[in-house]
């Protein structure tokens, strides 16, 4: 799910200020570490969303692997970086298709995943480029699914905003208005890399996850993750991971209990 990718902060006429052979997540990270732990195919890729800083690296992905199906949000932006993904699928001749809420992804016996969103897709008549709507703001556009894996849950959630949890709770309260199948999660995949604009007091308590994941770089611009977000999250009791602090995380499933483990020291 989603690859990374570098963002650009230049300005016009600042192309002169660019690397001769710049760094690309997909082609120097994913990829080969992908290939490290022995994966050679992929069954099932997943782009959450347009923005560049989660489909950049896709495109290395999915020029040097087999893919079974690429599924995305159902809309286009204007993203240059989206274009060359789906031309690349469609030239490999990948399936592709758009996801939405209430659909059901099963691999195997014991794993599913559950859609919770995208929440609204007009996309009769199949998959022509005249019945893909064009969304500038993606965010609130993410793919979000609950992940049953092996007894263990997981929810990943894109960067979807606080007015589309709402909107997901409201649904979801229409749908089973007795509380139903309301369980909480293992693992939350925080939201937005730990922005202000999302992961709402709400959110945290309906789910409340016994972990959380927060991806987000080093002393990165946009002070990510929120102090406000930290509170909710530490508040709940969830037991939280920070790429920026522990590096990359890893996460094993062994029947029904999560073994994680990271490659920092944050306490060093």
């Amino acid at each position: 799910m989603d690859g990374g990718g570098t963002v650009s902060f230049r300005k016009p006429g600042e192309s002169w200020r660019d690397r001769r052979e710049p760094f690309e997540v997909g082609a120097k990270t994913v990829v080969p570490l992908l290939k490290k732990r022995g994966i050679h195919r992929l069954d099932i890729v997943i782009a959450t969303h347009g923005d560049q800083d989660h489909i950049g690296g896709l495109q290395a992905v999915i020029e040097q692997f087999p893919i079974g199906a690429l599924l995305f949000n159902g809309s286009f932006s204007e993203s240059k970086t989206l274009d060359k993904l789906m031309q690349t699928a469609v030239k490999k001749k990948t399936p592709i298709y758009a996801v939405s809420r209430g659909m059901i992804l099963k691999p195997d016996s014991s794993t599913s995943l559950e859609f919770i969103a995208p929440l609204i897709h007009d996309l009769e008549g199949g998959m022509s480029n005249s019945s893909i709507p064009y969304i500038k703001e993606q965010n609130p556009e993410s793919v979000v699914f609950r992940l049953e894996m092996d007894g263990a849950s997981f929810l990943f959630t894109g960067d979807t905003d606080e007015a589309t949890e709402r909107k997901m709770l409201a649904l979801e309260h229409q749908e089973s208005p007795e509380g139903g199948d309301m369980h909480p999660v293992d693992m939350l995949k925080v939201s937005h890399h730990g922005s202000k604009t999302s992961t709402s007091a709400l959110w945290v308590r309906r789910y409340r996850p016994t972990a959380s994941v927060i991806s987000a770089g080093v002393n990165n611009t946009y002070g990510h993750p929120n102090a406000g977000v930290m509170e909710r999250l530490a508040q709940s009791g969830s037991n939280i991971f920070r790429t920026d602090l522990q590096g990359e995380i890893q996460v094993v499933v062994r029947k029904g209990a999560i073994q994680a483990r990271y490659k920092n020291n944050p306490t060093e």
